[in-house]
Order: structure tokens, then C-alpha cells, then sequence
């Protein structure tokens, strides 16, 4: 819930300072889909509180900046997916709380040119190195690899 509650809560700061921002919401339409049938438990808070800061920083630099820097969302979206599934409920979530509210102070102090640190704060969080696992979440009807199928596959014989 707090995933989901940033996520919009950053997305209405950005489109109501500017209506030309509000094409993010198609990424916070994606990340709530990613939070939705992610691989996280409903306790951990920390993820949420990770994905939250990262769509609150998006928002916030998008009121300040204008909607120039919209283009973030991709990246916020992009950084729930990571949280979303991943493994270490603590670790990924105040990576992504770190990474994500340095990137947005930095833009909030120096402009939007500095917007492109919001790419690093999602490999950040992404790529932290002895953190957890990453697995894309089973029983999707996408799931290309069909983890999903726990029984043994009957061979048709000719």
C-alpha cells in the first residue's frame, strides 16, 4: 500500500504542477501492475517505502523542473519493478530509498540537467551488489519461460 500510495502521490504533484506531465501516468499505471503482481510480501514496508521515494522524487523534480524531466518516470517505473521482486525485503528498499532521494535533492539543488542521476539511482538500486535475488513473478499468462507449471509436462510420443 505505501508502493501504490507514493507512486500516485508523486504522480499528482507532477501532473497537477504541469498537465503536459501527465503522460507518466502511463508508467504509474505500469508500476502498479509491477507492485500488484510482484514478488513481495505484504510486510515489507521497506520496499514500499523504497518504490515511494523513488515516484515522491520523480514528482517532486517534475513540479520543480517542469515536465522536461517527466521522462524519469521510466526510470522510477523501472526501479519498482526491481524492488517489487525482489528477495531482500530490507536491502533493495532503502537502497532505492537512498539512491532515489539523493538523485532528487541533487536535481532539486541543481536543476534538471542533473536529471539523468535518476538513471544511476535505478542501476543503483537494481545492481546493489550481495543484495537479495531478483525473480519475475510466476502465474502471469506472459511468463515466457513457464516457471509457472510445477507438474511434470507429458510428452507426446509418434
Amino acid at each position: 500500500m505505501i508502493a501504490l500510495v507514493g507512486t500516485w502521490a508523486g504522480l499528482g504533484i507532477a501532473a497537477a504542477s504541469d498537465g503536459n506531465a501527465a503522460w507518466a501516468s502511463v508508467f504509474a499505471f505500469l508500476t502498479t501492475g509491477a507492485v500488484v503482481y510482484g514478488t513481495m510480501k505484504r510486510d515489507a514496508w521497506q520496499l514500499g517505502v523504497g518504490i515511494a521515494a523513488a515516484w515522491l522524487a520523480t514528482g517532486l523534480c517534475i513540479a520543480a523542473e517542469g515536465p522536461g524531466v517527466t521522462w524519469m518516470s521510466v526510470f522510477a517505473f523501472l526501479t519498482a519493478g526491481a524492488v517489487a521482486n525482489s528477495h531482500n525485503e530490507t536491502a533493495r528498499g532503502v537502497a532505492a530509498t537512498v539512491w532515489w532521494t539523493a538523485a532528487g535533492v541533487l536535481v532539486l539543488l541543481f536543476g534538471g540537467g542533473f536529471a539523468w542521476l535518476s538513471v544511476i539511482a535505478f542501476v543503483l538500486t537494481a545492481a546493489s551488489i550481495g543484495i537479495g535475488g531478483f525473480d519475475f513473478p510466476k502465474r502471469l499468462e506472459w511468463d515466457l519461460w513457464d516457471r509457472d507449471d510445477d507438474s511434470e509436462r507429458v510428452k507426446v510420443v509418434r
